[in-house]
């Protein structure tokens, strides 16, 4: 029996799962945007080792759809070609996506774009961009690190990647009325990033204490007005003169 539509998980009695249905499934679930798997490995930590090896340790990638890592203990040493006295330069440290015209192999590698000298500010050099998900490239790069060179001096590498934790994390966080000041308060929030998709939700528990503060909310107007690396920014348009505690639930960080 034939069909007119592909079912990528079901029995055909033969193998038929390709590397591209599981590209088109993963982009589907987290997007067509290129990232790092927050906390497993490394996280692709780059550490200068001299001032020509840059070294690469494990982490889990995902380039618009298409999953790559280094493993446990392993790691992948660069070489960093040396400055010129007098002049700056940004390398890119970069995964690079490559399918090979006649084999259609596919592979991805670490590599290093050198930049440009120049004698003023320096800018990082152009790398290879595309749609990944239309399955018509032969070349990818996703940026990683950024190294900064200064004359014969390397820089402190410079993290260009997005991570995202797809594990839910809660905290309960309380907002007294000394945080308040021109109708913003911020507050200590662990679980937050500077790049967390987070709910910002009144306590659930049944008790007057949190009843109190759902009703203090509303009559506050309170809003979430923004985070940052362990901290939350809510505004309000009635500042409130007793505590608010609320339930935080970061779905993606």
């Amino acid at each position: 029996m034939s069909a007119n539509m592909n079912l990528v998980t079901g029995f055909w009695g033969e193998n038929h799962v390709t590397a591209r249905d599981m590209r088109a499934l993963y982009a589907g679930l987290t997007g067509q945007e290129s990232f790092v798997f927050d906390g497993i490995g490394d996280s692709f930590r780059l550490d200068m080792v001299t001032a020509n090896t840059a070294r690469l340790h494990s982490g889990e990638g995902i380039m618009q759809g298409a999953h790559f890592r280094i493993e446990g203990s392993d790691t992948v040493d660069l070489n960093i070609e040396n400055g010129v006295t007098g002049y700056y330069r940004n390398d890119l440290v970069v995964a690079r996506y490559t399918k090979s015209v006649e084999t259609h192999i596919e592979a991805v590698n670490a590599v290093v774009i050198k930049g440009t000298m120049s004698t003023d500010a320096a800018v990082d050099p152009e790398y290879n961009t595309g749609d990944l998900i239309k399955n018509e490239l032969t070349i990818l790069d996703m940026p990683l690190w950024r190294i900064p060179l200064n004359g014969l001096s390397v820089g402190t590498p410079v993290q260009l990647f997005k991570r995202i934790n797809w594990i839910t994390k809660e905290a309960t966080v309380t907002i007294p009325p000394s945080a308040w000041s021109d109708h913003l308060a911020t507050v200590d929030c662990p679980i937050v990033t500077a790049q967390s998709q987070q709910d910002i939700l009144p306590m659930i528990a049944n008790t007057a204490e949190n009843r109190a503060n759902n009703e203090a909310i509303a009559e506050a107007g309170l809003q979430d007005a923004g985070q940052g690396d362990g901290y939350l920014v809510f505004y309000a348009e009635s500042v409130p003169t007793t505590a608010i505690s609320l339930r935080v639930v970061v779905r993606r960080g």
